[in-house]
């Protein structure tokens, strides 16, 4: 797994975010993918109550134009060293 720390461009490992002081994993799951939400909830995880919307058009190859509504739910994970792998 890789954590992309607000204002940077590119993932860190859980052992290098800790190290540069982050200490919050956050993701987002589709709100209709409960069998998804229940794997981030085992891999500690935790619903947040927000969500987020996200709509957009988008062309099919066909040129059929559609359009998009997607929800989100905020998970997160407190990050502690001794979650994290020697490979992590």
């Amino acid at each position: 797994m890789h954590i992309t720390p607000a204002g940077e461009s590119g993932p860190l490992r859980p052992r290098e975010a800790l190290t540069r002081g982050h200490r919050v994993a956050a993701m987002a799951v589709g709100d209709d993918n409960a069998r998804a939400q229940r794997l981030y909830e085992r891999l500690g995880y935790r619903t947040t109550g927000i969500f987020d919307v996200t709509e957009y058009d988008w062309t099919a190859d066909d040129g059929t134009l559609h359009h998009a509504r997607e929800s989100d739910q905020l998970l997160l994970k407190q990050l502690r060293i001794d979650d994290v792998s020697e490979r992590g």
